[in-house]
């Protein structure tokens, strides 16, 4: 069952793959691309768990990124699940009754629209930050598992790009706001780290 018919965001982690892909592909405002950003970021960090956790053994450096990746592996599910809860706000403000050339409406649809970009502004964040793991993992980590650090480095990187684009579509409108350009530069740097991973197998 989808809880966001009765107005709660389930928690993705305990949603079946099949049942979550159906949510995302129902016409419905929510889960969408907040969330599958997330849920990408969770997968590349889930990975990067992996990969470090083979060779901690042997490589002393592998054991707290390890545990760094699986904390955010956490976070971002958290974080699939408060997209849909902040963006939400953004449709009741969309739909007060007000008539719609109002100032008070407008003001109102920024600050929800603001609001609503502090959860991708994150995903942004965390996807560079486990995009330059995972591209550790893959130029010095243990070989076998290289091709999981790269498609790691490769879905972080995707994440951090969606999320900044989410977060200038948010603030297209909003006046002085760094968070865009901010997330741009997050977004180069992910893409940047997932190229590296991936010269490491070429």
């Amino acid at each position: 069952m989808n809880d966001t018919a009765g107005g709660r965001t389930p928690e993705y982690g305990d949603v079946a793959l099949r049942e979550y892909l159906r949510m995302l592909a129902a016409p419905q405002a929510e889960p969408a691309a907040g969330a599958a950003a997330g849920v990408a970021l969770a997968m590349a960090a889930a990975l990067c768990t992996m990969c470090a956790r083979i060779p901690a053994r042997h490589l002393p450096w592998a054991g707290p990124l390890a545990d760094e990746c699986e904390s955010v592996s956490e976070r971002a599910l958290t974080l699939a699940r408060t997209d849909g809860d902040s963006y939400r706000a953004v449709i009741a403000a969309r739909q007060a009754p007000d008539g719609p050339g109002t100032r008070e409406r407008r003001q109102r649809i920024a600050h929800a629209l603001s609001q609503a970009s502090a959860v991708p502004m994150e995903i942004a964040e965390l996807g560079a930050r486990v995009a330059a793991i995972a591209a550790t993992l893959a130029t010095d980590g243990h070989p076998p598992v290289r091709g999981d650090a790269v498609t790691a480095a490769a879905l972080a990187a995707a994440a951090a790009t969606a999320a900044a684009s989410l977060v200038a579509i948010n603030l297209a409108d909003a006046g002085p706001d760094d968070r865009p350009g901010r997330a741009a530069r997050l977004s180069a740097d992910a893409g940047a780290h997932a190229r590296r991973a991936r010269a490491s197998i070429s």
